[in-house]
């Protein structure tokens, strides 16, 4: 007998969903997968309107630590810039000190940024990124093709934290781990353990 060890899923700064790569399984007993999830979604950041470029629709924020694909909440002690309103948005990171807002996920992937017309409303804007929420859960497959959840193996996930599962159908000859993502960012990793019968 011998220890086998392969990894299901290992992402870091995850803003979408995620599908592992299948791990052959057959002929193994004692299967074990080891999740380990880290959040990192970035903290609240605030700016002006001296800090809105309209020309290039941009907030320049030194070292604002957000990402392409973070949800937000935008609001506002004062009046927020033209273009845009008190409402969840998508961040377009353009760089360490650079982003802007979009209307959608999608929008956040392809660089489609809001259109602001005027920075002169004034006060202070506040930036706080969505919490963390998503959810991991193993899937199966007799045929390396089709795939089908293993029943009460969905783990919610909302923190920082880290999680064993046992797998006991020993017909099964892959298995796969699937992150879905609500919102906030995520390091993540599966690894799966058993022991091999020689």
């Amino acid at each position: 007998m011998s220890i086998d060890v392969k990894t299901l899923v290992s992402e870091t700064a995850l803003t979408a969903s995620d599908t592992g790569t299948g791990v052959r399984i057959n002929h193994r007993t004692g299967h074990t997968i080891h999740y380990i999830y880290t959040d990192v979604t970035s903290g609240v950041v605030t700016f002006v309107d001296g800090d809105v470029n309209v020309a290039n629709n941009t907030v320049t924020d030194t070292a604002h630590g957000l990402v392409t694909g973070d949800k937000i909440a935008l609001t506002t002690g004062g009046v927020l810039p033209a273009g845009l309103s008190a409402t969840n948005y998508f961040i377009i990171r353009v760089d360490a000190n650079t982003y802007k807002f979009a209307t959608t996920l999608v929008n956040a992937q392809a660089g489609t940024a809001v259109d602001i017309t005027a920075a002169a409303g004034g006060g202070t804007h506040t930036v706080t990124p969505a919490a963390l929420s998503g959810s991991i859960k193993l899937q199966m497959s007799y045929d390396g093709t089709n795939w089908a959840d293993v029943p009460s193996s969905t783990i919610a996930i909302s923190a920082t934290g880290s999680t064993l599962q046992n797998y006991r159908d020993y017909n099964s000859l892959e298995l796969r781990s699937v992150y879905t993502h609500t919102a906030g960012r995520i390091d993540i990793s599966a690894t799966y353990t058993a022991q091999v019968i020689l």
